[in-house]
């Protein structure tokens, strides 16, 4: 069997596998990717450098992105916003006043990944949580008002 054959033979069987597991209420890469084009459209006509993180449902990183010009420490708390959106199953700014009280416990058990203002919402399909998107760049009301825009897009509310 030749490597071109062995090739083909995997990634049909990777193929069919992933029509068997993939539901139609995951997140995936594609829409992630819509996600996060809406959310770098949405930055640009704002004028804002953004950087957008989006995670699954379990916190694993999907997406990231970081608009060219956008500063040092999005990078570090877009990826954070997604993560605390996907883990608390709220948008990081309906955190902020009921988080005031436990912030830093959560904070350190958590070992700093939990952010708590502005600009991550999660993702939801028909009400059940599939991700977390976290935007970073702006104002707290900037990176929000992004955030939703890139879910209002596609027609999923946070």
């Amino acid at each position: 069997m030749t490597e071109q054959e062995l090739y083909q033979i995997v990634s049909q069987t990777i193929e069919e596998l992933s029509k068997d597991t993939k539901k139609k209420d995951d997140l995936d890469l594609d829409l992630a990717m819509d996600i996060a084009k809406a959310c770098i459209q949405k930055a640009q006509e704002i004028n804002l450098k953004a950087t957008i993180a989006i995670c699954d449902q379990h916190g694993n990183t999907i997406l990231f992105y970081r608009m060219e010009g956008s500063l040092l420490i999005s990078s570090e708390v877009a990826p954070k916003k997604a993560y605390t959106a996907a883990s608390l199953n709220k948008s990081t700014a309906e955190l902020k006043n009921f988080m005031d009280e436990y912030a830093y416990h959560l904070d350190k058990s958590t070992e700093g990944r939990l952010v708590f203002f502005a600009g991550g919402l999660p993702i939801r399909i028909d009400n059940k949580l599939i991700g977390g998107l976290g935007v970073s760049g702006g104002l707290p009301e900037e990176d929000q008002e992004i955030a939703l825009y890139g879910l209002k897009s596609i027609a999923l509310s946070e």
